[in-house]
């Protein structure tokens, strides 16, 4: 048997099993892993889309108005050239949509805002807050905005 060439089938078993075993041990971990990474970019999205709406306020001097539900987000410019429709929370047909995202994977959004909204003006001085973001496990990011539209993550 000296000469014999290639494995035998008994060889080729063994390392399906270590190979089995060793993806099974490192499925769990890398799934959490995947799932947190998709989490944080969710937040970090989040805080990208707020940084936005206020540099959107400050350059067209407009209201932007930022309403949440617990499946996602919309970000309006609140402009109206109707009398009595701009900054008034609600959407016109002429006022333009910067954002309408709507989360996946289950994560929900909850914040401590008034009626679940909030609004960015070209000058400082908002209704300082937390947006509450959960995923499916329980784990919360929190994003603030403090009263002169500062966004950061807790």
């Amino acid at each position: 048997m000296a000469d014999q060439k290639g494995v035998t089938l008994f060889e080729v078993l063994v390392s399906l099993v270590i190979v089995s075993t060793l993806s099974a041990i490192a499925y769990q971990p890398l799934r959490s892993w995947y799932q947190q990474i998709g989490f944080r970019s969710e937040v970090a999205l989040l805080v990208g889309n707020l940084q936005r709406a206020k540099m959107e306020a400050i350059k067209t001097n407009a209201y932007v108005a930022v309403e949440t539900s617990s499946a996602g987000y919309s970000i309006f410019v609140d402009n109206s050239s109707v009398p009595g429709e701009a900054g008034d929370w609600i959407r016109q047909a002429g006022e333009r949509l910067l954002v309408d995202y709507h989360f996946k994977n289950g994560l929900t959004l909850g914040s401590n805002f008034p009626k679940n909204r909030v609004r960015f003006q070209s000058r400082p001085g908002i209704k300082a807050g937390r947006f509450i973001l959960t995923d499916t496990e329980g784990r919360k990011m929190e994003v603030v905005l403090d009263t002169v539209g500062r966004v950061r993550v807790e």
